[in-house]
């Protein structure tokens, strides 16, 4: 999605507050962040972005079971223990 695209759409999104808009953009820029780095440089370019991913906890311990190698079902496991 173009980002002004997703702009507009969550800019008419009642359901959140302006705070939930603003922390949901920023994980979902950082998420196309790495996405990109990954299709340029592989997974063990995401060993570079975790600092950079201390705002957000969940997404920072996704990150390190990727580049870990941890297997999907794994991942999702613990992520959703976390999540509890």
């Amino acid at each position: 999605m173009e980002n002004s695209k997703f702009d507009a759409w969550l800019k008419n999104r009642r359901e959140f507050s302006e705070d939930d808009k603003s922390r949901c953009k920023g994980t979902i820029c950082d998420i196309v962040e790495i996405a990109l780095d990954v299709r340029k440089h592989g997974l063990l370019a995401l060993v570079d972005k975790l600092p950079q991913l201390t705002n957000d906890l969940f997404l920072q311990k996704a990150v390190t079971l990727i580049v870990d190698g941890v297997q999907l079902d794994e991942i999702k496991e613990n992520l959703q223990k976390k999540g509890k």
